[in-house]
């Protein structure tokens, strides 16, 4: 099988990776090769997909093969990329693991805190499912990418001041821009960070991150900041924060292995399968409420399922359009 590895290569990727994690979750056929005869390149592919299965199950148990169900997304606001969405014990309440797919295609290509991680948190941040659940610990964030990271991304988890120095004018920006998912609970202002105020303003970023707000000393800030934009950063933080400890970053998934791996585990399947994904990725016909596979969708109750003229749940909606569940019964 040859592929155009540049035209589209992003989509091609994308598609591939929600077949793989199709079968790594949902078709007993697949187990991962631990034979010690590979190659170091499929040693680091195995591993970081053990990683992130491990997580995933950690996280929302080892039967999670049985509970999830895979929708494909590829429009900002309510879901991402790709979506893993299980339902729980806990009343009123889905469960949800979300993935973004970031590619690079050129040689010894690194992936940066700027270039593609930045974006995704941003993302991340403005899902309105991660908002309305964010206190209730029932997601999980994912990235996949097919290269190496950067030093910068490696370190991302340890809460350094410089990476959110770097990352709050960024989204304080990238919010000021957004419509429809604009939060209007984050600050309007960039960070003040001339002179001698970006060593208060780090202090103040600082006692934010490591203590509740209101045993703070707001007054030593206000020649800088108002208490409601202190608050209003306060509530970013706490997001990032809420992010970066859920967040787990799946690097060097080549895409030759994962090709290569597909089609050992489907054979001449696997062109049937292709066409599958391809078409649903982009699947933008309507399910109506009298159609089988609307049945899915019933299933997450508490779901977000639409952004359109305020947020709905399946059960306020007729049809669906937009995004679509792996179904292959």
């Amino acid at each position: 099988m040859e592929l155009d590895y540049w035209k589209w290569a992003w989509y091609i990727f994308q598609w591939m990776l929600s077949l793989y994690i199709y079968s790594l979750f949902k078709d007993n056929k697949y187990y991962i090769n631990q034979d010690k005869d590979v190659t170091n390149e499929f040693k680091t592919f195995r591993d970081n997909i053990l990683k992130f299965k491990n997580k995933c199950c950690y996280k929302f148990w080892d039967n999670l093969n049985l509970k999830i169900e895979i929708m494909l997304e590829w429009e900002e606001k309510c879901f991402e990329d790709i979506n893993l969405l299980s339902t729980w014990s806990i009343p009123n309440q889905d469960n949800y693991i979300f993935i973004q797919v970031k590619t690079k295609w050129w040689d010894n290509a690194t992936i940066t805190k700027h270039d593609w991680i930045l974006k995704a948190i941003k993302n991340f941040l403005a899902n309105i499912n991660f908002q309305k659940n964010k206190n209730d610990n029932n997601y999980l964030f994912i990235i996949f990418t097919n290269s190496k990271l950067s030093k910068l991304v490696n370190t991302i988890n340890t809460h350094h001041i410089d990476f959110y120095i770097s990352i709050l004018n960024e989204i304080i920006k990238d919010n000021n821009n957004r419509k429809n998912t604009k939060n209007s609970n984050y600050p309007n202002n960039f960070l003040n960070l001339i002179w001698t105020n970006s060593t208060l303003t780090e202090n103040l970023i600082l006692e934010l991150l490591y203590k509740n707000i209101y045993d703070l000393d707001i007054n030593k800030y206000n020649k800088l900041y108002s208490k409601d934009y202190i608050e209003k950063l306060n509530l970013l933080i706490k997001d990032i924060e809420l992010i970066v400890n859920n967040l787990h970053i799946v690097k060097s998934i080549k895409f030759d292995i994962l090709e290569e791996e597909l089609i050992n585990i489907y054979n001449d399947n696997f062109y049937k399968l292709q066409n599958y994904f391809q078409k649903l990725s982009v699947n933008k016909d309507k399910i109506y409420k009298i159609n089988k596979d609307f049945e899915i969708y019933k299933n997450f109750l508490f779901t977000y399922f639409s952004a359109k003229w305020w947020w709905k749940y399946i059960n306020e909606l007729d049809s669906i359009s937009r995004w679509k569940f792996v179904n292959l019964d």
